[in-house]
């Protein structure tokens, strides 16, 4: 793996490098700079629009500092990307819950028993959630 000084120095070697954008991004969340990831991560994906991975970790670092809102976005985006995705949909039903947000994370996560009705798991958590939201 190369560190972040080598990963700097590659991405200013090539700029439209979306892949390298994405390494440098994940190295500066880890070191924790997530702001500096977003910078490089809005490059990548301007790039490279297709890439689910740097929408996720672009989702994290918006959260990370402070802007639910666009992590939101970003998480719903991917979502509507990948229709059929059943992790999409159990990003966003953390995400929602973490911020308090029940309604939206019941709201996913049956489209999540939608999607994989012989999961168990996931419809016995939906009906746990439904029960919380009705008690409160």
């Amino acid at each position: 793996m190369k560190s972040l000084l080598e990963l700097k120095r590659a991405v200013v070697l090539a700029p439209d490098d979306g892949a390298l954008r994405y390494a440098l991004a994940e190295a500066l969340f880890t070191e924790g700079e997530p702001g500096s990831a977003i910078t490089q991560l809005e490059r990548a994906l301007a790039l490279t629009p297709e890439d689910d991975n740097a929408r996720r970790l672009l989702a994290r670092c918006y959260e990370k500092t402070g802007d639910p809102a666009r992590a939101a976005k970003e998480l719903e985006l991917l979502a509507r990307r990948r229709p059929d995705d059943v992790s999409a949909r159990d990003e966003l039903v953390g995400f929602f819950l973490q911020q308090g947000r029940p309604d939206d994370a019941i709201l996913h996560a049956a489209e999540a028993v939608r999607l994989a009705p012989q999961d168990a798991k996931r419809s016995v958590f939906l009906a746990q959630l439904l029960l919380e939201r009705r008690l409160t």
